[in-house]
Formats: C-alpha cells, sequence, structure tokens
C-alpha cells in the first residue's frame, strides 16, 4: 500500500495545517466520486501522521479533525443510499449545510497505516494471488477451480480489504467482491441461474453446491474486475501522494490485464483508457488555460498519457489525473451496470 510520509515538525503546527485543509474541504462543491476520492485522501494523511506522530492521538484537535471526516464519510454514504442524483447534488452543494455536528471524541480510533510499510512492495499480496487464480482458471488446469478458491480462502483469512470506489466508500473483503462480483454477472447475463441465496456468489464460485455454477470464464472475470478496482485504487494513492515509481507499477500491472471484451470499454485496455482519457481532459483544460504543456510536444513521442502520468507531477497534473481517474470508475460502473 502506498503510504504518504509527513514531513518532520511540531504537532501544534501540523494540527493547524490540518485543520486549514480540513476546514478548506468542507466548503468544497462537486459530485459524489470528487468529494469521495478528496476526503479519502486527506483521511489516509490522518491515519499516516496520526501512526508517525504518536503524540497526535492525545491532541483534542486533531481527533475532532478525525471524528469529523469519519461523520463525513457516514453522511455521505446516507446520502448516496437514500437520496436521488437531482436531489443529492443540491443538498451536497456544500458540506457545511449537511453537517450540523461534529463529534469531539475520547480517543482517537487506532490508524492503520503503518510507517514501515512504506518500503514494502506495492501491492506484492492480493494482486499477486489474484493474479494466480486467474491464470489457473484461464489455463484450465486441473482441479483449477480448488485451487483458486484455495487462494481466495487465504485471502479470506487475511481480511484483505479495499474500498470500493464504485460503489461507495465502505470498505469491503476483496473476497467479497469478488463473489459480489460474479454474482452481478449471472444477474445481467444469466438471470435464469440465480438463487434467492445470500451466498450466491460464493456458492457459484466453488461450484459444489448442488444447484450452483459457473464457467471457468466467468470466475476469471469476476477476479479481474476486482484487482483491476484494486488497482485503480492504489493508482489513485500513488498519484495523491506523488510516488513516480509506484504509478508506473500499479500502471503497468493495469496494462497487462487484459479484461474480456463484456468487462472492457470497447475493447480498450484500462491503461491505455487512463492514457487516452487524461489527454483528452488536458487538451481540454489547456483551452482556458495555456499555460499547461502542449500534450503534442516532441518530448512525450505521441503518447502523452502515458509519459504524463508517470513524469508530470504539478498540482494542475495531478488534478487532472484523479479525474482521469474517476472517469474511468464512473465509466466501468455504467459498463458493469453497478447500481
Amino acid at each position: 500500500m502506498v503510504t504518504f510520509t509527513p514531513q518532520i515538525t511540531t504537532n501544534h503546527f501540523l494540527v493547524r495545517q490540518l485543520q486549514e485543509e480540513y476546514d478548506s474541504l468542507m466548503n468544497q462543491r462537486g459530485s459524489y466520486p470528487e468529494l469521495h476520492n478528496l476526503f479519502l485522501i486527506f483521511f489516509e494523511k490522518l491515519r499516516t501522521q496520526s501512526n508517525c506522530n504518536p503524540n497526535l492521538k492525545t491532541s483534542t484537535e486533531f481527533s475532532q479533525i478525525y471524528q469529523g471526516v469519519l461523520n463525513v464519510f457516514d453522511r455521505l454514504h446516507m446520502l448516496q443510499m437514500k437520496v436521488d442524483k437531482v436531489a443529492y447534488e443540491k443538498m451536497m452543494g456544500s458540506f457545511k449545510a449537511v453537517l450540523s455536528k461534529t463529534t469531539n471524541p475520547q480517543q482517537i480510533i487506532p490508524p492503520v497505516v503503518s510507517c514501515e510499510d512504506k518500503n514494502k512492495e506495492p501491492l506484492q499480496g492480493t494482486v499477486i494471488e489474484l493474479q494466480k487464480a486467474i491464470s489457473l482458471l484461464k489455463e484450465e488446469r486441473p482441479q483449477a477451480v480448488e485451487s483458486a478458491s484455495a487462494i481466495l480462502k487465504s485471502l479470506h483469512q487475511k481480511k484483505s480489504s479495499c474500498i470500493f470506489a464504485i460503489s461507495g466508500m465502505e470498505p469491503m473483503l476483496t473476497v467479497s467482491r469478488i463473489f459480489f462480483h460474479l454474482y452481478n454477472i449471472h444477474a445481467i447475463e444469466s438471470p435464469n441461474l440465480l438463487k434467492d441465496d445470500k451466498d450466491y456468489g460464493f456458492k457459484a464460485f466453488l461450484g459444489t453446491y448442488p444447484g450452483f455454477t459457473a464457467t471457468n470464464t466467468q470466475r476469471c472475470r469476476a477476479l479481474q474486475r476486482t484487482l483491476v478496482e484494486l488497482v485503480l485504487a492504489d493508482l489513485e494513492k500513488s498519484v495523491n501522494f506523488e510516488d513516480v515509481e509506484s504509478t508506473k507499477t500499479f500502471l503497468k500491472i493495469l496494462e497487462g490485464t487484459q479484461l474480456q471484451n463484456h468487462d472492457s470499454i470497447n475493447g480498450v485496455n484500462i491503461a491505455h483508457l487512463l492514457f487516452g482519457s487524461l489527454y483528452q481532459l488536458h487538451t481540454e483544460a489547456r483551452k482556458s488555460d495555456p499555460t499547461l504543456i502542449d500534450p503534442n510536444h516532441a518530448q512525450f513521442n505521441g503518447d502523452f498519457g502515458r509519459n504524463a502520468f508517470q513524469t508530470l507531477i504539478n498540482e494542475p497534473e495531478k488534478k487532472l489525473k484523479l479525474q482521469t481517474i474517476i472517469k474511468v470508475h464512473n465509466d466501468l460502473k455504467t459498463l458493469w451496470q453497478i447500481s
């Protein structure tokens, strides 16, 4: 997991900086994905700071900021679930109009981001395991389903989880997400296979329960969808934290993952989709801001999207990259018909 490395500074000054950033976020306007993304970035920053600066846990001001962000997540989730799109956009004009109370907790929730984690290879665990399972199923190896299921059992035991932005901001176990996608694929393409069972995805993936089945292609699709979501989530963090090497790693994984035609947008690879979308957004933004670099400059060798994602880290470009990732999330949500 990509981590944020905080600057060494006094706690008082740090808390004041965080409070200013929090106040600014509370006045932000935008759509659900945009606001969710902004607060998720800030939340990761808070968790890392609290872990790397233990004294922050005793700061009432810091605890208030932390709990305030958690309250935002709660309200956002409630609004996303209960309010139709038009009413939602009106209500989300300003967070201050929505959030009238901020809880003052007695103690801060223990952070989960560790300073020691920053030296670990990005995504060395979950994504590699999913790639193994996909390979087994694609090659139709003997006992492929049994072996792939064993991999998922291991991931479940490790409680591997992620915030899958396509569906909201609540963390979900990675294995549960795979079963969700398998259920969704059947619901759209093979509704006759569905059964009224809360564990349908799990049972269909295993294929050992009478009346529950799936093809290896469908199992692969569920795994690949989940893998893409995981990598997009970490790509988003690496862009935010200006971690160029991790960004390259995540883009390489996406470029090496070819979704089935049913699950890809016009058959385009996700990485290539990101590159093309960034070029389009940058070109459009340059119409109103001519100081932005020319995407057709010779230095990019006709591949602006790829090179910009991996090299340009100034603030305008970071914003455009995040918009690109949000756009791809929204396009996939529409294509996969996830409500």
